[in-house]
C-alpha cells in the first residue's frame, strides 16, 4: 500500500488533565515519524506539510523534514489532482521503482478522488473549528493584565496559529486586516494596549461568518 500524509505545520495540542494547550511542528512529526519507520515502509509514503508561511526559509525547512510543501489554502475538490499530482510524480517518478507496482496509479487516483469528495465538507468543519478556536483565545485574552503577561508566549503561539489559519482563507479584506493586526503584536512580551487592540481583531474575525 502507499500512502499521503498532510500535516499542518502548526498543530494545536491540548493536555485536558493538566488544562494547557501548546502549538507543536507538524513538519517536525513528519520527520519524526519518517525516521521511525523502515526504509520500505517509508519509501511508501509521500509525506506533505501545509502551512500558510511560504518563505524560501520556511519552505527549505519544510522540505528538510517531509517529502515537500502545500500552501495552507482552501481545497476545492477540482483541484486536488492538480494540487497533488506534482509531489506525487517527484515521490514516485513515472519508471521508477514504483511502477513495479501496477497498482500504484490507479490507488493513487482512488485515493485522492476521495479526498476530493470530502472536501467541501472538510471546509465547513474547518469553519466551524475557526468559530471555536476564535472564541477559546478571547476567553485567553478577556484575562486580567498580570495573567495575560505570565501567559503571553501561548497567546502568541494561539495568534499565530489564528494567523495561518485566516491566511489559509479566500481572498477576504477583513481577513486580511486581521492577519496585519496579528502581526503587529508579535514580541517576547505582552505588547501596549493588547486587550484593546485584541477586541479589534476578534470582531474583524468575527464578521468573515457574519
Amino acid at each position: 500500500d502507499y500512502f499521503v500524509l498532510l500535516a499542518d505545520e502548526n498543530l494545536d495540542v491540548a493536555d485536558d488533565s493538566m488544562s494547557t494547550h501548546v502549538t507543536i511542528s507538524g513538519s517536525m512529526c513528519i520527520e519524526n515519524i519518517r525516521h521511525r519507520l523502515l526504509p520500505d515502509q517509508e519509501r511508501r509514503m509521500l509525506a506533505l506539510v501545509r502551512s500558510a508561511n511560504d518563505s524560501s526559509r520556511d519552505i527549505a525547512i519544510y522540505n528538510s523534514r517531509a517529502h515537500g510543501f502545500l500552501p495552507k489554502a482552501p481545497i476545492q475538490r477540482q483541484r486536488v489532482l492538480e494540487m497533488l499530482a506534482p509531489a506525487w510524480e517527484k515521490r514516485f517518478p513515472p519508471g521508477g521503482w514504483a511502477d513495479e507496482d501496477a497498482h500504484v496509479a490507479t490507488n493513487a487516483l482512488s485515493l485522492v478522488e476521495d479526498i476530493g469528495t470530502d472536501s467541501e465538507e472538510e471546509l465547513q468543519i474547518d469553519m466551524a473549528e475557526l468559530r471555536a478556536e476564535v472564541e477559546e483565545l478571547h476567553a485567553m485574552c478577556s484575562a486580567d493584565d498580570s495573567t495575560l503577561a505570565e501567559k503571553w508566549p501561548l497567546i502568541w503561539e494561539r495568534l499565530h496559529a489564528l494567523k495561518g489559519d485566516l491566511k489559509s482563507l479566500p481572498n477576504n479584506g477583513r481577513a486580511a486586516a486581521a492577519v496585519e493586526s496579528i502581526s503587529s503584536l508579535r514580541g517576547a512580551t505582552l505588547p501596549n494596549n493588547f486587550r484593546g487592540r485584541w477586541i479589534t481583531i476578534h470582531a474583524l474575525v468575527k464578521s468573515i461568518w457574519t
